[in-house]
């Protein structure tokens, strides 16, 4: 059986470790007492398979944001660099999102193509490519730099969009 779950209330729950590093990668542990196993999460590559997801150019197309309809009874799962082909050019996600079932939002999106800004299809479809860590360390940087707020800095690259826990879970995870 699937069980349901707070956001908000998951995120209370976790306890992180200090970051842990190793040339190009950086770890956070993450730890719960609770059992998480039977949490229904749908990747992208998945709902768009199904037919649960749909991702389309804003009406006044922006290279910088999509439109993710998430028709799914679960949350949707984009993570950050996954590529999307199709529409008016390709794109990657700039973040790691979790988009509520039955939704419609906004994501913050970086191109990987030029020169080309015209319809190949209305809407995206998954490329089952990923962008290099290179690629998501420099995206990573620029997207960190338009986020800052203040004396405030973004310290992950999960965005949990239109949801409470944002500040309290950064706070946690900044280093």
């Amino acid at each position: 059986m699937t069980k349901t779950i707070n956001l908000k209330e998951l995120f209370d729950n976790f306890e992180y470790t200090t970051m842990q590093s190793y040339e190009n990668m950086s770890v956070i542990g993450i730890k719960s007492n609770e059992n998480y196993n039977n949490i229904d999460i749908l990747p992208l590559k998945k709902g768009l398979q199904m037919g649960l997801v749909e991702i389309g150019e804003l009406e006044n197309a922006n290279v910088n944001t999509l439109n993710v309809t998430n028709n799914a009874i679960t949350p949707l799962l984009i993570l950050d660099g996954e590529e999307l082909i199709g529409a008016k050019q390709n794109r990657i996600a700039n973040a790691t999102y979790i988009i509520p079932p039955k939704t419609n939002m906004q994501i913050k999106v970086s191109c990987t193509e030029s020169g080309r800004w015209n319809y190949t299809t209305n809407h995206f479809k998954y490329s089952g490519h990923f962008a290099e860590a290179n690629l998501r360390k420099a995206k990573a940087q620029d997207v960190t730099e338009s986020l800052k707020t203040n004396e405030d800095i973004i310290g992950s690259t999960i965005l949990l969009e239109n949801n409470p826990i944002n500040a309290s879970f950064f706070r946690k995870i900044k280093t």
